[in-house]
Order: structure tokens, then C-alpha cells, then sequence
């Protein structure tokens, strides 16, 4: 059942032979925070993920990238972060001024993609593992492992297997 135009993205840190079962999601997070007085500035301990820092005497700025494996987790953890960024903002009597940006959508192969996949990786002499993997990915409908070996595994996928590779 070999299928032609199946598209792969590489995993360069994760071994030749991983073939995973799903990628992160990620959203972009970045929110300014602005007093009145510099006496004015709390404390704040960003959400998990996120790092903090002094723009002005009065203004702080959080920023960072989060991540999941499925778009209701990247939807989640992204409305803890700005919920939790918002309460600091309005508990503290700041302007708030915030962004969200998903800069990866979570890929999710199909089983029989991963199946074909891991059967074709096994022919090659490839040790097979599945699992999922918190690198992002932009295209592709599956992502492969390649540490060690990116070059023969290239070559040899698009050669034997007929996958489109970066």
C-alpha cells in the first residue's frame, strides 16, 4: 500500500529510525505590562515557559514560546498563560498590551501513515521507534528522526521510498 507524495519533515534531533506520533503545537506569546510609577512594579512570576524582563522603569515585558502535542492542549495552555497574564496586569492596576501568535500547528500523522512508514524504515535496516516528539515541524504529514545519519536517510527515503524530503 506504498504511497506516492508522502511527505516527511526531519527531526534533527531525535535518531534515525524515530518516526513520531505526533509534533508540538507552539504559540508565541508577548505582553507589556505598564505602571504609572516604578514603585508601582510587582514581582511577577511568569507562567512556565514564559521569561520576564525590565523594558523601562515601569514597564516589563513576558514573552516566550509554549508548547503541545494537540491543538486543545496548545488552545489550553495558551489561555492559562494570557488568563494568568491578564489577572497580574489588572490585580496590579497595569496597561496591558498582549499577542498571541501559533507559529506551529501540532502534527498528528494517520495510523496507516506511521504504520507504512515504520514497516518501510524497518526494510532499510532502520531500528524503528514511535513516539511523540516536542520539536515543531512545518509541513510534511509525518516527521522522521534523522541524528546521526540526515544525509544517507535522505537520500535513501526519496531514492527507495519515493518520500519528499526538505
Amino acid at each position: 500500500m506504498h504511497r506516492t507524495a508522502l511527505s516527511a519533515a526531519l527531526l534533527r534531533s531525535e535518531p534515525a529510525g524515530f518516526v513520531a506520533t505526533s509534533t508540538a503545537g507552539a504559540v508565541q506569546i508577548s505582553a507589556r505590562l505598564q505602571w504609572r510609577r516604578a514603585g508601582d512594579v510587582p514581582d511577577l512570576a511568569p507562567p512556565a515557559g514564559l521569561g520576564v524582563r525590565r523594558v523601562g522603569p515601569a514597564t516589563l515585558e513576558i514573552s516566550g514560546e509554549l508548547r503541545a502535542l494537540s491543538e486543545g492542549g496548545l488552545s489550553a495552555v495558551a489561555e492559562r498563560a494570557l488568563e494568568r497574564i491578564s489577572c497580574a496586569a489588572a490585580l496590579s492596576g497595569a496597561v496591558l498590551e498582549v499577542r498571541a501568535t501559533r507559529s506551529a500547528a501540532p502534527v498528528i500523522p494517520q495510523r496507516e501513515v506511521l504504520e507504512e512508514l515504520a514497516l518501510l524504515l524497518r526494510g532499510l535496516g532502520l531500528r524503528v521507534r514511535l513516539g511523540p516528539s516536542w520539536e515543531t515541524v512545518r509541513g510534511g504529514e509525518v516527521a522522521l528522526g534523522v541524528r546521526g545519519m540526515e544525509e544517507v536517510v535522505k537520500e535513501r527515503l526519496a531514492r527507495e521510498l519515493g518520500l519528499e524530503v526538505p
